[in-house]
């Protein structure tokens, strides 16, 4: 088997992690490792000279090149990437001024005849050019026979078509399959630039090497956006089993142990869960992040509402098809969600006068311990918790808004203890947690399930859910404690809490979306005809009681 060409790209899909905060040192020391060990180009960055971000290596000039290469002058060849669409032929100057020995293009599959266009052109005017064909387990197998068509026209121009796995999502037999059929379709040099959600980059690589791919992108400990890319290292050590004259792995490990190690320790890449359901939804990795970042869904619900991805939308991220995928999954659940209440609930309800005090996970539960334990005594009232079954006071059962919780804590969950369940936990769950005494409740039917006047159909926050819930199930006077509101550098919790957000920015964003939903049930209240208040001190004045505890 022929070794194809490797290309590292680490000072550009590395800035991606990094921002591009690679010292010019970094830059040199990479070029001379990579000169010597064996890799055939090095792609330093990009050239866009309508950028204006003003980071290193996002626009390189003709004297960076040449600082870059140094006095190697037998050095290996250095490649730059244009995004197709950022830069028009006017502005790329004469390739006699502009020593790049390699200009990429990087096509969206939207663009993909206009950006192989482009990158002929580049031909004629004195550079070799590539074409990256992104997001290829995207493409449907007459799509890629579509693309040995461009391939064919303009193999005289392009020096290499490149396949990108964008978000690492290929088998090892989708790749033989895609190499297979391009090979047999043409004879034009064919390039493979993988990436390792899947951990399957090396693999796939070996796959499309059988195949006969003529050119393939790695980085230095596989640093790139997303779970990063093939590792240069590691490919460099099987060639150079193959071929001990031609390749050297020693000088990239070198480097390695120079500049990567801090790199590493700096800024965080590779395999994830995240990166994980990207690679096996062929998707923008952001969905699976901003999903799993709220703290609010099992492992199972996110695979759910990923297959509602559309494949207009799996090649780019669009925060509103996030929250209609998001608002489709709780409406699914809502639907089938029946209401049930408990004989045991039904008579704590007429035995305290539907009255009732939902204990959240605030610190001030803590705080305000003795005085909640008067509070419970003197006005007698249902004491229900909220997502955490052990709470530092007496209670008559837990609530749980969502499925997530029940996982975190069902082992600590007493069999003789009543547990209400909001609709984001599907019908039967009871069964898989041994649960005896459960209640089910559906907000959305007290509050009209067609037009619900939260921004995401239900409340995000699990004790608004909780409010509502209760008054379904008959209560019409609820305290609540332990809302407390989140700031910054001091403890939230009465307990360890396992998702807790400690980022600022997060915790501003949580506090007025409950700000917002509290609002909401103020005049959901009003037309229901039930109270509530909270009881301990709270960031959310304009519903804080500050006379009960007193």
């Amino acid at each position: 088997m022929k070794l194809p060409k490797l290309l590292d790209c680490t000072l550009r899909d590395g800035g991606y992690i990094n921002n591009w905060d690679f010292s010019p040192n970094f830059g040199k020391a990479l070029y001379r490792a990579a000169s010597v060990a064996g890799v055939d180009y090095v792609e330093v960055g990009f050239f866009d000279p309508g950028a204006k971000s003003g980071l290193p290596w996002t626009n390189l000039s003709a004297d960076d090149l040449r600082s870059i290469r140094g006095d190697l002058e037998e050095g290996t060849a250095i490649a730059v990437m244009i995004n197709y669409g950022s830069v028009s032929l006017d502005d790329v100057p004469d390739a006699a001024k502009y020593p790049a020995d390699l200009i990429r293009v990087a096509a969206p599959k939207s663009a993909a005849k206009e950006a192989t266009a482009f990158a002929a052109a580049l031909t004629g005017m004195g550079y070799r050019s590539t074409i990256n064909y992104m997001g290829i387990s995207n493409y449907s197998n007459r799509e890629i026979l579509g693309l040995v068509d461009l391939m064919n026209r303009f193999k005289e121009e392009v020096e290499y078509f490149y396949v990108a796995d964008s978000f690492g999502s290929l088998m090892p037999k989708r790749t033989r399959e895609i190499f297979a059929t391009l090979r047999f379709g043409t004879d034009a040099a064919l390039g493979f630039h993988p990436h390792n959600n899947l951990q399957l980059a090396f693999a796939n690589c070996l796959e499309a090497m059988e195949a006969g791919v003529d050119i393939i992108d790695g980085s230095v400990f596989g640093m790139g956006r997303g779970a990063g890319n093939l590792f240069t290292d590691a490919m460099l050590a099987y060639f150079e089993q193959c071929d001990p004259e031609r390749y050297h792995l020693v000088p990239i490990l070198q480097f390695a142990d120079l500049y990567m190690e801090a790199q590493k320790q700096s800024y965080n890449w590779g395999y994830s869960l995240p990166q994980l359901l990207s690679g096996v939804f062929h998707c923008h990795p952001n969905y699976p992040t901003n999903l799993l970042r709220e703290k609010a869904y099992t492992a199972d619900d996110i695979y759910g509402m990923l297959r509602l991805l559309s494949e207009e939308y799996k090649s780019r991220y669009s925060s509103e098809q996030l929250e209609a995928m998001k608002a489709g999954h709780i409406s699914k659940l809502a639907e089938s969600a029946a209401v049930a209440c408990s004989s045991t609930i039904r008579d704590l309800c007429a035995k305290h006068a539907r009255k009732a005090l939902l204990v959240c996970g605030g610190n001030s539960v803590s705080t305000y311990n003795g005085q909640i334990l008067r509070f419970i005594e003197q006005t007698q009232v249902s004491v229900f918790a909220v997502n955490n079954p052990q709470p530092p006071v007496p209670s008559d059962g837990v609530f749980f808004g969502n499925r997530r919780r029940v996982l975190q804590y069902f082992d600590q969950i007493p069999q003789c203890a009543e547990v209400i369940f909001g609709p984001e936990i599907h019908e039967g769950a009871e069964a898989n947690f041994a649960l005896s005494k459960v209640s089910r409740v559906n907000a959305l039917k007290s509050i009209d399930s067609e037009n619900s006047p939260y921004p995401m159909m239900l409340p995000s926050n699990s004790a608004i859910e909780a409010i509502l819930g209760l008054v379904q199930l008959g209560y019409q006077e609820i305290f609540i404690c332990g809302l407390d509101g989140y700031t910054s550098g001091t403890r939230s919790h009465y307990y360890v809490e396992q998702d807790a957000v400690s980022a600022p920015e997060e915790l501003e964003k949580q506090n007025a979306l409950i700000l917002e939903e509290l609002r909401i049930t103020d005049t959901v209240a009003e037309r229901l005809g039930f109270t509530y208040s909270i009881i301990t001190p709270t960031l959310f004045t304009d519903n804080f009681n500050s006379s009960v505890l007193k």
